[in-house]
Parts: structure tokens; C-alpha cells; sequence
């Protein structure tokens, strides 16, 4: 839960919220139900936390490894390297 406490107010940092908040979160490749079921869960709990508001959105952006460039590397690559 400090993860994404830290995170939510790394994202926020500097930022008035005071209406409903909407948190975009991207997370790859695919992940089951059941991860996004906590992801949602944990996020909405810190964002109420932290932000003060009662209503969060969370949007939940499936990207392929493929589609992720780090460091001039596409993360797809970074990752089949790292398998050897």
C-alpha cells in the first residue's frame, strides 16, 4: 500500500484536487481480472486518502512491451536481452 501511496502522491504533487479525481494507470502487457480488481482497489484508497475527494476513477491503459520505449530501447527488447 506505501507503493502506491507514494505513487498517487508523486503524480499529484503540486496539484489542487478538490472535485472527483481520474487516475490513468498503464501497466503491461495484460493483466488478469484479478490484479486489475486490486489495482483498482489499492489506487482508489490512496487517491481518497491523499487527494481528500470521495469519487476516483481509475483508467486502466493495457500497453504491449513492444509499444514502450526506455532509453532510445523499445522495453520489449530490453526485457529479451535481460532473459538472455
Amino acid at each position: 500500500m506505501e507503493f502506491y501511496r507514494v505513487l498517487l502522491s508523486f503524480l499529484i504533487q503540486g496539484r489542487n484536487f478538490s472535485l472527483p479525481s481520474a487516475i490513468a494507470f498503464s501497466i503491461g502487457p495484460r493483466a488478469d481480472v484479478e490484479t486489475k480488481r486490486e489495482l483498482v482497489k489499492k489506487i482508489t484508497e490512496v487517491g481518497r486518502e491523499v487527494c481528500k475527494v470521495h469519487h476516483v476513477s481509475v483508467i486502466i491503459h493495457e500497453v504491449e512491451l513492444e509499444n514502450v520505449g526506455v532509453d532510445g530501447e523499445l522495453l520489449a527488447d530490453t526485457i529479451a536481452r535481460r532473459k538472455g
